[in-house]
């Protein structure tokens, strides 16, 4: 813990990047409030210009360099010898589209990039891009930087996720499985939903004493910190931009509980133990529910997708192969057919991109880069270390 306030504080760097950082974020939140305002209004997108231009202004010409970021994770996959780069972002967040951005270009410019690997599955990827134009500047996030910088580089951007019909499948028998084993703790309920929370956790984790994986001080990050508000104020945005009934129903759902429980409030110098059993009671099956779908489901269970995405372009590269950017193009363009009812599809999912004149380019070794949530790099990196995917 000394260690740790050690660098955040007396480090001599800390005070001049917290003021940039400061004054960066305060003028991006700014700019995008106003943004999204004009949109509002429906405004001309050309109209607001001087807002969105106005961050860069405040930059100092110091770039991230990716050897001092955080949430940078290298290694070597161990089969095939390839270098993986992984970046654990915090969605949205503008800090970790600079480090996307960075780091793709630095690989670039010493002819070393090779595959990106995102977060994002094909359905995903194209509501995304059927957005308003003005809408997808506005909510501009690591993912779509990468796989835009990528494109524009000339190499191939992979959409290594599950696919998020399938996620949403799991989670729906995740929650009817552990309804039924809390109504049946006499029948090992309980010590299921136990079992399963902890193994997930420790595929998810980091080993104790294991080496390159993303620490405390990844999470804690001034950098990313400053800037979590516009992440806090996009992601939830994004879900209404693009489910807007299903948002509209959840937020509705929240309010009136929210106004039932204050309704039926009683004074706390007047409560006892039997008034707020019932609202603890409810804390814990919210808790005991959010980390077995958090745990298993949307962490371990898609970290495997993931890693496997990962080890199939080290594969790729092992032996100084090229990508099939024909393939992907005519898969990408199958997404609309027949391939997009096979659900157990475990081809690889390439972006179609019209550059293509430079995936020839170079012969020497090539890195292997994927962008990753956080939560989602130390189990990622854990099963490749431990060569644990065929």
């Amino acid at each position: 813990i000394t260690h740790l306030f050690y660098k955040l504080f007396l480090n001599r760097s800390f005070v001049v990047d917290l003021l940039h950082c400061c004054c960066d974020s305060v003028m991006k939140s700014f700019s995008h409030l106003t943004a999204l305002l004009f949109a509002t209004l429906h405004l001309h997108p050309n109209s607001v210009d001087a807002f969105v231009i106005a961050p860069n202004i405040l930059r100092t010409k110091r770039h991230i360099s990716k050897l001092n970021s955080n949430q940078l994770m290298s290694f070597r996959e161990p089969t095939t010898n390839v270098t993986v780069k992984l970046i654990g972002s915090m969605h949205y967040n503008p800090y970790s589209v600079d480090v996307v951005k960075n780091t793709i270009s630095e690989l670039a410019e010493k002819d070393e990039l090779g595959s990106v690997i995102i977060e994002s599955c094909d359905i995903r990827f194209q509501t995304t891009n059927e957005l308003n134009p003005f809408i997808q500047n506005l909510l501009e996030s690591e993912m779509a930087a990468a796989s835009d910088l990528t494109t524009a580089l000339g190499r191939p951007v992979i959409l290594g996720d599950q696919r998020i019909n399938i996620t949403m499948d799991s989670i729906g028998a995740a929650l009817r499985e552990t309804l039924f084993d809390i109504v049946r703790p006499d029948q090992g309920g309980w010590q299921h939903i136990w079992s399963n929370i902890t193994s997930a956790w420790v595929e998810t984790s980091a080993p104790k004493g294991g080496e390159n994986y993303l620490g405390l001080t990844a999470f804690l990050d001034p950098k990313l910190l400053i800037q979590a508000p516009i992440s806090f104020f996009k992601y939830p945005l994004s879900y209404f931009i693009k489910s807007p009934l299903l948002t509209a129903v959840l937020l509705t759902l929240v309010v009136l509980s929210d106004d039932y429980s204050n309704a039926n409030a009683i004074p706390i110098e007047q409560m006892t133990p039997v008034d707020y059993s019932p609202s603890l009671l409810i804390s814990a099956l919210e808790t005991i529910f959010f980390l077995r779908i958090l745990t298993k489901e949307l962490l371990a269970e898609r970290n495997e997708i993931l890693a496997k995405s990962i080890l199939d372009q080290c594969r790729i590269y092992q032996h100084g192969q090229k990508p099939d950017l024909n393939k992907g193009i005519e898969q990408f363009l199958g997404w609309f057919g027949a391939s997009k009812q096979n659900e157990a599809l475990e081809e690889i999912r390439y972006v179609a991109t019209n550059n293509t004149s430079s995936l020839n380019r170079g012969t020497g070794e090539k890195t292997v880069v994927a962008v990753l949530g956080m939560a989602h790099c130390n189990g990622v990196a854990k099963l490749l270390k431990e060569q644990r995917m065929t």
